[in-house]
């Protein structure tokens, strides 16, 4: 299971960047009643019962927080709008159990700062994440865990 996680992180990472670094499908949020508002995408990537990893959501992304965590600034807990802007790019999706997302959420469009998350669908309502904050210094080449067996 640790090769297949490993391999599932790459090419998040791989097609992430590609996503971020061109904008796309990036849609502006707003919310002005509540005083909310910002650009956000999200991509899905797969279901963990291809991984056969159903039901243990939790040790996914706690593995892939041990891969990367230490060279990114991890983010812990999310401000109102950004816990807002995120489930909108979501919303885009009829999203499922097992399934997995990257999200990117930033002020504006052309934003050189953001907020880069790994969204798991546990159920329809329970949604968990890991958030790193990413500006235009974050080195993506680092982030690329080793796939080669040792």
């Amino acid at each position: 299971m640790k090769r297949k996680l490993i391999f599932c992180i790459f090419i998040i990472f791989l097609t992430s960047i590609k996503c971020f670094a061109q904008n796309t499908d990036f849609k502006y949020y707003s919310d002005y009643d509540k005083g909310f508002s910002g650009c956000s995408a999200a991509v899905y990537y797969g279901n963990l019962s291809e991984l056969e990893a159903i039901g243990q959501e939790q040790e996914f992304l706690d593995y892939l927080d041990e891969e990367i965590g230490d060279k990114l600034n991890s983010i812990s807990k999310l401000t109102k709008n950004n816990d807002w802007l995120f489930r909108q790019a979501l919303r885009e999706w009829d999203y499922k159990k097992g399934e997995v997302y990257a999200v990117f959420c930033a002020n504006s469009k052309f934003s050189r700062e953001g907020i880069f998350l790994i969204v798991v669908i546990a159920e329809k309502e329970n949604i968990l994440w890991k958030a790193y904050s990413i500006d235009e210094n974050t080195n993506f080449d680092d982030l690329f865990p080793n796939t080669e067996e040792e």
